[in-house]
């Protein structure tokens, strides 16, 4: 277990139910099997979360004075309450300055662990996971957070931020902003994709008249794939500050699984972009 040896827990417990969390920022949800080795994030946060917890255990053993510092800074907000502990983790991270993964690690993507961000700071996506596995350190719980790429409905341009499920709400925090959104007042972006240790969703843009029975629907919460996960192919990642084929991105990400034997899919039909497969399954959803 990745908290063990750190007995002290939050304030306030933090309890999640995925089938009563509300969706992310308007979008119907398809929840998929779990990441696996892509980009190997469980892997990261998992070395993370033990090198916090040991160090947490015996600071004076600790290798890294880096953690140190961290751990005495951070073990403060134990005893915060969830909303205080999510505004005071965004703001400790976003106090790294931003750094290009090319400036960073000569690569035009690269996924930092928590570690290495500590260390040289990152981008988007790196902020992100460095929150996230801070977060679960002082004890939220992984269905409590998701990393989510998103796309910049004015021009698509790619982002990613970390979303917190909180008292059924959703709050985004993004590198760029200091306080934590609701996600109800962030209306310049959409979801595409999101993950945590457990689970990866994929989003597709709806409507209000279209959530409500999209909730109640069982079916959407199901897996999409039940296939091995991603060791052997991993898909070109969205850069958050380039124009995106998230369409491409889409295509990556959930069709290399192999499918159950047991299971019947149907394809609906084939698109040019994301944008026009999905007005055409809004249309199909709508029954038009």
């Amino acid at each position: 277990m990745f908290l063990s040896g750190w007995a002290a827990q939050p304030a306030t417990a933090i309890v999640s139910s995925e089938k009563s969390q509300p969706f992310l920022l308007g979008t119907i949800e398809f929840r998929g099997v779990p990441l696996g080795g892509w980009y190997q994030f469980p892997d990261k946060v998992a070395e993370s979360l033990d090198v916090l917890s040991r160090c947490a255990d015996s600071l004076v053993r600790c290798p890294m004075r880096n953690v140190v510092s961290l751990l005495a800074e951070s073990d403060k907000l134990r005893r915060y309450e969830p909303y205080q502990m999510l505004a005071a983790v965004n703001r400790l991270a976003n106090r790294h300055p931003y750094r290009s993964d090319l400036a960073n690690f000569h690569k035009s993507e690269h996924w930092a662990s928590p570690l290495e961000f500590l260390a040289r700071s990152g981008d988007c996506e790196d902020y992100a996971i460095f929150k996230y596995a801070l977060l679960r350190h002082l004890g939220m719980p992984a269905d409590s957070l998701r990393i989510v790429l998103l796309r910049r409905k004015a021009d698509g341009l790619g982002h990613a931020v970390l979303a917190a499920y909180l008292d059924n709400k959703v709050y985004l925090l993004d590198n760029v902003d200091d306080l934590i959104r609701p996600q109800v007042e962030v209306k310049s972006y959409t979801a595409v994709f999101s993950f945590n240790e457990n689970a990866r969703w994929a989003h597709i843009e709806s409507s209000p008249e279209t959530i409500a029975p999209a909730q109640a629907w069982a079916l959407v919460r199901s897996p999409i794939d039940r296939g091995p996960d991603l060791h052997h192919k991993e898909p070109s990642l969205p850069k958050p500050a380039d124009s995106v084929s998230f369409s491409r991105f889409y295509t990556a990400v959930f069709s290399t699984s192999r499918p159950n034997p047991n299971e019947h899919r149907v394809q609906i039909g084939a698109f040019h972009s994301l944008g026009d497969a999905n007005q055409r399954w809004q249309r199909v959803w709508r029954g038009r």
